[in-house]
């Protein structure tokens, strides 16, 4: 017996459902962040109401908050998971957190790696999807990207399912567990 299997014998490794609620919650607070700082920027433009975003021209300040935004959404996972806390706070409301294969806490590398395996790949496609959709007023394209979407979530939930340490491919790649605290 390797000593990665020794390893995960004496953790309990978080299967796809728990990951997938962790995930669920990581969500409403990606997006309430987001909302926040819609709300910030409509406040410094002036903005009374949500109808006033709309129609303002936003200029320097909608970039500037557009990028908090965006920078807040990429590094959210990768941060936290590397942190003294080891996970994000969906992983902290279910009682994981992500370790390497070693028991330790991860590096910022191999969570952002983590990160980039999970949602940018997949994320890349859609957006590619997106702009081919919109190219060609294609509606059955808009079911590809959906149905895409769908597999790539089963793929991932298999690939938990699939060994007995619960690792997901994204896992196995940059050589980390989500494991009970």
């Amino acid at each position: 017996m390797n000593q990665r299997m020794m390893y995960a014998q004496a953790v309990e490794p978080i299967g796809a459902w728990m990951r997938l609620l962790a995930r669920f919650i990581d969500s409403i607070v990606m997006i309430g962040v987001a909302v926040f700082m819609i709300f910030i920027m409509a406040g410094m433009l002036g903005a009374s109401d949500i109808s006033d975003i709309t129609s303002a021209s936003f200029g320097l300040t909608v970039i500037i908050f557009a990028i908090i935004i965006i920078l807040s959404v990429f590094m959210y996972k990768p941060v936290m998971e590397s942190s003294s806390l080891q996970a994000t706070l969906g992983k902290l409301a279910i009682g994981a957190k992500v370790i390497d294969e070693n028991g330790a806490r991860i590096s910022f590398g191999q969570a952002f790696y983590r990160f980039f395996m999970i949602d940018i790949i997949p994320g890349i496609f859609s957006f590619v999807i997106g702009i081919i959709i919109v190219a060609a007023e294609s509606s059955e394209l808009s079911i590809v990207s959906t149905l895409f979407g769908i597999g790539y979530a089963i793929g991932i939930g298999v690939s938990i399912g699939a060994n007995n340490m619960k690792q997901g491919f994204h896992d196995r790649a940059a050589g980390t567990m989500v494991v009970r605290r």
